[in-house]
This record gives structure tokens, C-alpha cells and sequence, in this order.
């Protein structure tokens, strides 16, 4: 996002409006130097100038943000906030897909660019700022996240088969109690065949020397 919003800040510092931002004119390409992103498609774009002098006659100056002009009343209409504008609405939606919670500075930015009062709108370039400084506190940020209020140090814990089977083999106190009780149980059969082989051998004895 941050470098979208650069982006930004250059093309209109060349007097140009791209008026179409949306995610399908945005392409992110990963770098060895990190995410670079470019912005595609100017079908729609226009000098700012030529749309100065239209918002001029047709009296929308204010319809704009402060950074496209050096004063307010010399701004132009519409087009001019439609990239922030549509800027504040993608990273809404990215960040609604995605169940986070937006800054409180960009949710701040996010909703005087779309003030009434022109005075009151912050920029691209206030933009800008406050996404470098974000970026500052998360230095490796994933780009779904839009540097947001989400805890990216969770990591679940996955156990190995062997710590599966040992887990299996671990008996908890009410099967150590009816595994006791077979094992009594199966001593006390032992011991009563072995009694009964016992007394069958003497029984065997005694009628051999009553035999003899």
C-alpha cells in the first residue's frame, strides 16, 4: 500500500489523474528488494490542468483534495479525489476480506478524504506519511495485512507422530483404574488354574500309590 500511494504521489505530481484505482489495475510483482507495485491502465486518466479549467466553469472546486492545488479555491472537481477516494475504498475492502482492523491513523485519513469541507481533507502525500511511519513499527509486514492490528507472531503447535504415540500410550487415571482391575482379575484366574493343576497332580499321586 505504500507503494501504491507513492505512486500516487508522483503521477499527480506530474499533473496527471489515473481516475480508474481498483485492485484489477494494480499489480504487485515480489523482488528481491521487497514488493514493487504498478499501477496499470491510464485509459481514463487526465492532465490536471485541463480538468481545472473545466471544474472552473462548471464551479466544483469543492470537490478535491489539498495536495492537487497550491490553494483551495484553485483546485478542481470531482476527479480530483476519485483516486484517493478510491484508494480509501480499497484498503476498506482488503481489510473487511481479510477480518482486520484498519490503524487509527488510516481509518482517520480514510474519512477526511471524504469530508465535505475541503479544508478538512488530507492528502496522497499525508497519506504517504502515514503509511512510511506504520511501516517503521512493522518493517516486514504481509501486504494482505495493510500494516493492521493483527497478531502475525502466532504459530500453532504441531506435534510429531511419535509425540502422537507416546500421547496414546499415556493413560489417564480411569483407564489406569479398570486396566488394575483386569490385571487383578487375571491374577486371580492364574492363580486358581494353578491351584486347580495342583490339586489334580496330587489327586494323580495319591491314586497311583493306592494303585501300587
Amino acid at each position: 500500500m505504500t507503494s501504491l500511494a507513492t505512486t500516487l504521489q508522483v503521477i499527480q505530481s506530474r499533473n496527471i489523474v489515473h481516475r480508474d484505482i481498483q485492485p484489477n489495475n494494480v499489480c504487485v510483482l515480489e523482488t528481491s528488494e521487497g514488493l514493487q507495485t504498478t499501477l496499470i491502465n491510464f485509459g481514463f486518466a487526465n492532465d490536471i490542468k485541463e480538468i481545472k479549467s473545466v471544474a472552473t466553469v462548471q464551479n466544483t472546486v469543492k470537490s478535491s483534495l489539498p495536495d492537487m492545488s497550491t490553494t483551495v479555491m484553485n483546485v478542481n472537481g470531482t476527479s480530483y479525489i476519485v483516486d484517493a477516494k478510491d484508494f480509501a475504498y480499497m484498503c476498506e475492502t482488503l481489510a473487511r476480506c481479510c477480518s482486520l482492523r484498519l490503524p487509527e491513523k488510516l481509518k482517520i485519513w480514510i474519512e477526511n478524504v471524504r469530508a465535505l469541507n475541503p479544508e478538512e481533507r488530507m492528502g496522497i502525500s499525508e497519506l504517504v506519511n502515514i503509511l512510511e511511519k506504520l511501516q517503521e513499527k512493522e518493517p516486514s509486514p504481509s501486504p494482505a495485512v495493510l500494516h493492521g492490528e493483527v497478531d502475525l507472531t502466532y504459530q500453532p503447535t504441531i506435534k510429531s507422530p511419535s509425540c502422537q504415540r507416546e500421547n496414546i500410550h499415556q493413560d489417564s487415571p480411569k483407564k489406569d483404574g479398570k486396566r488394575k482391575r483386569e490385571d487383578e482379575s487375571e491374577n486371580t484366574m492364574t492363580i486358581k488354574s494353578k491351584k486347580r493343576r495342583d490339586d489334580d497332580d496330587n489327586e494323580g499321586d495319591q491314586k497311583n500309590e493306592n494303585e501300587t
